[in-house]
């Protein structure tokens, strides 16, 4: 279930901001190596604490093809042990799962730099 709370960031986009992300300041960082501040701090992002915002959301049950995918993947992809594995062998596939429940009215940008 959700939790009552959720921190939303919203960008201050400007200027400065995308010079400092094109300079790399944040570019080579491993995702493993972010934290909210780090992200706050580097995209000059304010959190705002919304109560409730996925309390009227029901919660959806996964596809059986998921289910049987993670229950394959999981203790594989913890046994390697890499963000890269966890990934490949976990992340990718529950993306897959919400584009398909969102009857793909989303995109992902996997392996993409965006510059």
């Amino acid at each position: 279930m959700f939790q009552q709370s959720f921190s939303v960031v919203f960008p201050a986009l400007t200027v400065s901001v995308l010079a400092k992300f094109l300079q790399g300041s944040v570019l080579n960082m491993a995702y493993s190596n972010f934290t909210l501040d780090t992200v706050l701090e580097a995209f000059d992002l304010k959190e705002v604490d919304v109560a409730g915002i996925f309390a009227d959301n029901e919660p959806v049950a996964p596809s059986e093809l998921l289910t049987a995918v993670l229950e394959r993947n999981v203790p594989l992809a913890f046994a390697i042990g890499t963000e890269k594995a966890k990934s490949e062998l976990i992340v990718a596939f529950i993306l897959v799962e919400l584009r398909e429940h969102l009857e793909q009215r989303i995109s992902f940008f996997l392996g993409s730099t965006l510059t």
